[in-house]
């Protein structure tokens, strides 16, 4: 008995899409997760961009992977310099627990944002979402948060 193929991502809306994207980053970058899994995550999406895009010298680079290597050179460069400057306060300051919003503490954080929201639109654009989530997933739980949207409104009207 033949099994029907699943929607990729890449076939839901862009409205979908978008918040997704916006899901992922503020994720990634807007909490703790970017201490937990930065510099690896970065680069890990990198190369699904590049993968994901079929670059290589033979063929050439096109102006999008050029762009990327700038987005990956600032990123980088900013680790550095942030942690340069602080020195070994650094070190001790990101073992502790109960640490604030990533966008307050970590080096190079506002620089991965570029890098991950290209490779999110890569990979989108090949029906891979980089959780590996099914467009099924990602519509339940847009269509959930809609629905805690729409909870929140009505709650916002009564007051």
């Amino acid at each position: 008995m033949a099994t029907k193929k699943e929607a990729k991502v890449n076939s839901l809306p862009e409205k979908v899409k978008e918040w997704a994207k916006d899901n992922y980053l503020g994720n990634e970058v807007g909490s703790d997760e970017y201490r937990e899994v930065q510099p690896v995550g970065g680069l890990n999406a990198a190369l699904a961009y590049f993968m994901n895009t079929n670059v290589n010298m033979t063929a050439g680079l096109q102006p999008h992977h050029v762009e990327m290597l700038k987005e990956l050179r600032d990123w980088i460069s900013a680790i550095i310099i942030d942690v340069e400057a602080e020195g070994d306060g650094y070190l001790e300051r990101t073992k502790k627990t109960g640490y604030a919003l990533a966008s307050n503490m970590y080096p190079g954080n506002d620089k991965a944002e570029p890098v991950l929201a290209r490779a999110f639109d890569a990979n989108w654009d090949v029906g891979v979402h980089p959780y590996g989530f099914t467009a099924a997933q990602v519509m339940e739980d847009y269509n959930f948060h809609l629905e805690i949207d729409k909870m929140a409104e009505e709650r916002d009207k009564k007051k």
